[in-house]
């Protein structure tokens, strides 16, 4: 989830979406974007607000969309789902024409349910969970491959540098995302010749990874790579942390 190239690519996407629903559910000329997205919780430091003002400014000054301006409503979801649909059905009586959320799977599907049922759709481009690409809801848009296909990559250009022994991060906390990704990373790679040496779990907010960092050093011999599917600050104390211990394995993600 590069977080500069999400704020551009999110607000493009926000964009081409509202064209394509320029109809009679803009009313007076403006083109309503909900956005009940985490403003605070862990993953504030990556939501697109800034950019999203700055791209709705952008388009606005050259129109809008189909002679419609963007007129964007924020509010703070933090990362709890009922709040996001509760938001939801508030931007729905507002007469918005999409919603754009929380990106993992558990928030975006009784949300893209709730906003489908009035026609309006759902448009998140850092979503690359898998449940959202396999037609579970026929109203979320999104411009990222999903996650088993990152994974492949990521996997094939680690085998392409040499990378055999491998260790990987799991978590509940990010759906599929952080649970699922990094097995498709170790399938891959056990595919090819390579082994999964072990599977290590995690919390959101670690800042001490002391224990996992034990069980990598008594791997024999050293892991090649690690792969984890997570964000910023938790992978740079990580890195940190496993340099300080003479670790230097490669550290693999996806999105993040």
């Amino acid at each position: 989830m590069n977080r500069h190239k999400s704020f551009h690519t999110r607000v493009l996407t926000l964009a081409a979406g509202a064209s394509l629903l320029a109809t009679s559910a803009m009313a007076d000329g403006v083109a309503k974007i909900g956005m009940p997205v985490p403003l605070t919780g862990d993953f504030a430091a990556y939501n697109e607000v800034d950019g999203a003002k700055c791209m709705a400014e952008m388009i606005n000054r050259k129109g809008g969309v189909a002679g419609n301006k963007i007129e964007l409503l924020i509010q703070d979801a933090s990362t709890d789902t009922q709040t996001a649909i509760s938001l939801t059905e508030r931007f729905l009586g507002e007469g918005v024409v999409a919603i754009a959320t929380i990106p993992f799977s558990d928030t975006m599907i009784p949300v893209a349910q709730i906003a489908g049922a009035q026609g309006v759709s759902v448009i998140q481009a850092q979503s690359t969970q898998v449940e959202m690409h396999t037609g579970l809801v026929d109203n979320f848009l999104t411009n990222v491959a999903p996650d088993p296909y990152t994974a492949a990559a990521a996997a094939n250009y680690a085998l392409s540098q040499g990378v055999k022994n491998i260790a990987i991060f799991t978590s509940d906390e990010g759906g599929s995302w952080s649970a699922r990704t990094p097995q498709w990373f170790a399938e891959v790679i056990e595919k090819n010749g390579g082994k999964l040496q072990t599977t290590l779990n995690y919390n959101s907010g670690t800042t001490d990874w002391s224990p996992q960092i034990a069980e990598l050093k008594a791997l024999d011999p050293a892991p090649d790579a690690v792969y984890i599917s997570w964000a910023m600050p938790d992978i740079g104390i990580l890195i940190r942390q496993m340099r300080s211990a003479g670790l230097d394995a490669w550290v693999v993600g996806s999105d993040g």
